[in-house]
């Protein structure tokens, strides 16, 4: 995965969390709401050893479109709030992704930060997530794998992610994608050479994600040989 893949990952999850300033609060207050709680909220960091950026990722169950989303940290200030034009569909979120990672933990620091959605038919969804700054080690590929395959020949990629919880492998040529998420004990994938098109560029991806749900990904570019 180069950069440009992990921001078009990151924009695919966070397009609809553009800010507006716009208010449609008096719209949604009119009536008297119906109250519901999350079936599932999360607040997560995700550090990109390539891009040297973290973020902070905003993840949730909603049946209903929805209007907004105010979220208020443990001392309860609100730390981000949107305002969306029309109603929309939403179940991840980037609220803050910057390469001054002590600048998004000290905007987002660690504790219980309770979470309200405004749904389009006027319930008000409501959690709280816990948001721990604790990062798993970071992962690192073998150095075999830093070597082309020549062509014909499939690619095994080993890595190394001690500690972790889950590990997600990702691989991506000019012809495929593949994403799987893993138990924390398998340290490599064989990706098959049928896949490759000629003159490829693999783009390698390896996350350890710890039991908290945070995650450190490494990235690796891999010509192959014909």
């Amino acid at each position: 995965m180069n950069q440009r893949t992990f921001r078009r990952r990151f924009l695919r999850v966070g397009v609809a969390c553009v800010l507006v300033t716009s208010s449609v609060f008096g719209a949604r207050a009119v009536l008297a709401p119906s109250i519901e709680e999350f079936e599932d909220l999360s607040l997560t960091l995700h550090a990109n050893l390539s891009d040297e950026e973290l973020a902070v990722l905003l993840a949730m169950e909603v049946a209903e479109e929805i209007l907004g989303i105010d979220i208020m940290d443990p001392a309860g200030n609100m730390v981000y709030q949107l305002n969306a034009p029309h109603p929309m569909g939403l179940h991840e979120c980037v609220l803050e992704a910057k390469g001054d990672v002590a600048s998004v933990l000290a905007a987002f620091p660690q504790g219980t930060y309770r979470v309200v959605a405004y749904a389009k038919g006027g319930t008000v969804i409501q959690g709280v997530a816990y948001l721990s700054h604790d990062l798993p080690a970071r992962p690192t590929f073998s150095r075999s794998v830093e070597q082309a395959p020549a062509g014909g020949h499939d690619l095994v990629a080993q890595w190394n992610a001690d500690g972790a919880d889950r590990v997600h492998f990702e691989a991506e040529g000019e012809e495929f994608l593949l994403e799987l998420t893993l138990p924390g004990h398998f340290n490599q994938f064989i990706v098959p050479a049928y896949l490759f098109a000629e003159d490829d560029q693999l783009q390698l991806g390896i996350s350890s994600i710890a039991a908290n749900g945070n995650r450190v990904e490494r990235q690796l570019i891999v010509p192959v040989n014909h």
